[in-house]
């Protein structure tokens, strides 16, 4: 092995050398790494790196072969050193040089191109036929380098002929000389090929400008299909193949020339792409159809209006991201400037997602004649959203107009949080077994001051949470553990987390997390797989904003269906079997606890946040009933106050009905066959008074039990925005006295 520093001498016979040595001269010192240390001696170096003088060296000791110690293939007897050439016996050239004249030929190449050839290249003269272009060039490129244009000249002594300096081998306008030259700054172009940059003009055209007259003949580089770099080649752009406007006049193309040297034709600040991409005229600067001198407000110029809204262009392009050719981008039945003026999104439209378009809200186009706000999906802040309340009739814009709708499903656990004190925040849920939760690490804390519902929120400080019993365990019927479930709260985020628990599981690992700027909803797996974490969109999840997340799930045991929500809308594609095979089909009861504010497998998982509104459905709660809560919780309403009408425990409801058989009235069907022989109504306004200080409906004292179902309406018990929560008791049996 050779050392860094350390050199391989190696002897080679004259047989050996003669082979390898021609080629390596042949292909040149640079690329083969062959360094000649003085011409005619016995030793030449070879650096086996880069060449830097500090590798490994080879160096070849031999002796020079007999008769040609250039290594030329020329015999030195014929080489005379005169520097005339007479014939291939006597070259005149230096038989100590390869290459005697340095034009990258080899003696004996130009040699043999005389040899049977009527190409002749003097082996003495760089430039043969005195054309200023040397002999290899001449050769590499198509020409002869013999013919110094006297061939095919147009004139005695114009030696403009298709060889000479003065001529056109491809007749693309541009001479030989020029092409070898570049001229203008220009590199060099192919003297065989007319267009050497393809882009449709010739190198000729290129050069001289002839193509581009609208822009003074300037120039443009025949070796690069896009002078300006913006997009359009030079060709389209002399012709005007993308411009659809022609002397201000719509045609669709092509139009007016832009300028093949500038990315801007008309120097109004927007890039020719961007003015051709947004239908503009990129040949007019605002100057022509400007209201008065210097305005720069015509048309087609930044401070124009194009299409006529009330926006001009720059503000459609630059600001609002609009089309400054439609007046109205958004096809919402609204100008795109009266939208700015509204506070809409011109680009959106339905700026409020709340499913109405900005044009019918502001101008009660959809057959309603009520007006709504367009920038609020409940314009009255009464809790029910303004698509939901023309739909039933009911003014958006008038809070005491709504009746509030019914939200169907078992509500199992529920926590306000409004308690704004203490360790523990109490279970309040109309169903299954009531499940405080306490405190598990350190003293949560508590925000009374405008909280997002009722009279306080949980504030959680990144290194508090609490704890409650699993609320779905026994929450199916008979006590068997649920088949479905929906998980919901309010979250207003302190901090941006990485990732942390807002109320969820490990052992069967369900529930609700926040990721970044997302929120993830986690379902848990068959035996043996891993959990299944879906997020909604990064940016979801927004520092001081309350933002309400749910998710769903329900099986039969072999088919599941699972959904997850951002503020009342699904965040992501519904879920299947099909879709996520690995997600749990049963959900089995364990008895692991459940973690507000936490995810206890890992450290540093606990939630810097205010929490608000949590709940628990042993049910899939439909999309609608989802949003619904959304859209009241907004408004400050509890989840509670949408939750239908209850049972005991030994009464089952067959149906609630609002409205039947009048306007107001509430009537409850329920099976009563073996039950009491009379039932009463109570009601409320408070959930938290216990149900036995509530106060009996009147009329509904004794309510007769009618066999198999027993039905009781309610008259006159809902009004508009009102609360009234009613509860079904059995009576009991008089005890006969003696």
């Amino acid at each position: 092995m050779v050392g860094e520093d350390d050199a391989l001498v190696i002897t080679l016979d004259t047989a050996a050398l003669q082979a390898i040595l021609p080629q390596w001269i042949e292909d040149g010192p640079e690329n083969a790494g062959l360094i000649i240390q003085s011409a005619g001696t016995s030793q030449l170096s070879f650096d086996s790196l880069e060449g830097d003088g500090n590798a490994a060296e080879l160096t070849l000791n031999f002796e020079p072969a007999p008769g040609d110690r250039d290594y030329d293939g020329l015999l030195d007897s014929a080489e005379t050193n005169t520097e005339v050439y007479i014939s291939p016996s006597n070259t005149g050239t230096d038989p100590d040089l390869y290459d005697t004249d340095g034009d990258g030929l080899s003696d004996k190449d130009e040699i043999d191109t005389t040899i049977g050839s009527s190409i002749f290249t003097d082996p003495n003269l760089e430039d043969t036929d005195g054309d200023f272009m040397a002999d290899k060039y001449e050769l590499n490129n198509g020409l002869d380098p013999s013919d110094d244009g006297t061939v095919g000249e147009s004139s005695p002594g114009a030696k403009d002929g298709p060889n000479g300096a003065d001529g056109d081998l491809d007749g693309d306008g541009a001479s030989n000389i020029d092409e070898h030259d570049g001229i203008l700054g220009y590199d060099p172009t192919d003297p065989t090929d007319p267009d050497s940059d393809d882009d449709g003009l010739t190198d000729g055209e290129e050069l001289s400008g002839s193509e581009n007259s609208a822009y003074f003949n300037d120039p443009t580089d025949p070796n690069a299909p896009d002078s300006d770099g913006d997009g359009f080649s030079d060709h389209d752009e002399v012709l005007g193949t993308f411009n659809i406007w022609n002397a201000g006049v719509e045609t669709g193309g092509p139009g007016s020339p832009t300028d093949p040297n500038s990315d801007d034709s008309d120097g109004d600040g927007f890039p020719d792409a961007l003015e051709i991409e947004k239908g503009l005229d990129p040949t007019a600067d605002g100057s022509v159809g400007e209201s008065s001198p210097g305005a720069d407000d015509g048309p087609h110029g930044p401070l124009g209006d194009l299409d006529n809204d009330g926006l001009n262009n720059g503000e459609e392009i630059d600001n609002y991201l609009t089309d400054p050719r439609n007046p109205d981008s958004d096809d919402d039945d609204l100008l795109d400037g009266a939208e700015i003026d509204a506070g809409t999104d011109p680009a959106d439209p339905d700026s409020d997602k709340d499913g109405l378009t900005d044009g019918d809200e502001l101008n009660a186009s959809i057959g309603s004649a009520f007006l709504s706000d367009p920038i609020k999906r409940d314009s009255d802040n009464d809790g029910v959203s303004d698509p939901r309340e023309i739909a039933d009739g009911t003014d958006p814009s008038d809070a005491n107009s709504v009746v509030l709708p019914t939200v169907i499903g078992d509500l199992v656990s529920y926590y306000s949080f409004d308690e704004g004190i203490g360790t523990t925040a109490a279970d309040t849920a109309p169903l299954g077994t009531p499940e405080n939760a306490t405190t598990n690490q350190n003293a949560v804390g508590w925000v009374t001051n405008n909280p997002l519902i009722g009279a306080s929120s949980l504030d959680l400080t990144g290194n508090t949470s609490m704890q409650v019993a699993d609320a779905l365990g026994t929450a199916g019927p008979g006590g068997t553990p649920a088949t479905a479930f929906t998980l919901m709260a309010w979250v207003n985020m302190d901090n941006a987390p990485g990732y942390d628990g807002i109320f969820q599981t490990r052992d069967e690992n369900w529930g609700l997390n926040v990721n970044g700027t997302a929120f993830d909803f986690r379902f848990d797996h068959d035996p043996g797989g891993t959990s299944v974490g879906l997020d909604s969109a990064n940016g979801t999840s927004v520092v001081g904003q309350w933002i309400h997340i749910a998710m769903s799930w329900e099986s039969d045991g072999t088919n599941m269906t699972g959904k997850y929500y951002v503020d009342g809308q699904l965040a992501g594609p519904v879920i299947d079997q099909t879709t996520h095979p690995a997600i749990a089909k049963v959900y089995t009861a364990t008895g692991q606890l459940w973690n507000i504010g936490d995810d206890p497998v890992a450290s540093n998982r606990e939630l810097d946040a205010q929490l608000d509104d949590l709940a628990v459905f042993a049910t899939a709660l439909s999309e609608e009933d989802v949003q619904l809560i959304a859209d009241a919780g907004r408004a400050g309403i509890p989840v509670l106050s949408l939750v239908e009408a209850v049972s005991s425990d030994e009464i089952t409801i067959i149906s609630t009905e609002t409205d039947s058989p009048n306007p107001s009235d509430f009537t409850i069907t329920w099976v009563s066959s073996g039950l009491a022989p009379t039932f009463k109504v109570v009601s409320s306004t408070d959930l938290a008074t216990p149900v036995s200080e509530w106060a009996t409906v009147p009329g509904a004292t004794a309510i007769a039990n009618g066999g198999a179902t027993t039905s009781y309406t309610v008259a006159g018990a809902t009004t508009a925005n009102s609360r009234q929560f009613f509860a079904l008791l059995k009576n009991k049996i008089p005890t006969a006295c003696a």
